[in-house]
């Protein structure tokens, strides 16, 4: 029981597809993993001419849910960790390349779906509160 990891709100899992054994004979330093909201999550080879984009474009591009607006580039350098929040909604509308994160071997992307956009979060929250307000405001409070 204690060898299990904890889950919590928000984490995600990502189980390998068992047919797919060359993702298990790359190094996952010489790899790229992108998970969540994409059309194929996985662990891709990481090639130096590689951008945001081509990773996406390999893991089957953004699901019809993801959340665009908010694509984590963890990059994992040689001295720390950094995240990166991208807005390819914003990239595709200015075209700008110089806000392209930089992706290197051992990083991970990842592509939230809608259902984790703040205003969701924002929206469901208040789909909850508003019947307590409506019940107190018929009851004269």
């Amino acid at each position: 029981e204690k060898l299990l990891p904890r889950v919590r709100t928000g984490d995600v899992i990502f189980v390998p597809d068992r047919t797919n054994k060359e993702w298990f004979d790359d190094p996952a330093e010489s790899t790229v993993r992108v998970l969540g909201a994409v059309g194929k999550p996985g662990r891709y080879r990481f090639a130096a001419s590689m951008t945001l984009l081509d990773l996406l474009a390999e893991a089957g591009g953004p699901t019809a849910d993801a959340y665009q607006q908010r694509i984590v580039v963890v990059n994992l350098g040689c001295c720390r960790e950094q995240a990166r929040v991208f807005d390819l909604v914003e990239f595709a509308r200015t075209g700008d390349i110089s806000v392209l994160p930089v992706v290197g071997p051992g990083d991970t992307v990842y592509v939230p779906s809608s259902a984790q956009s703040e205003w969701k979060i924002f929206v469901d929250a208040m789909r909850n509160i508003l019947p307590v307000i409506s019940l107190i405001l018929a009851m004269g409070g």
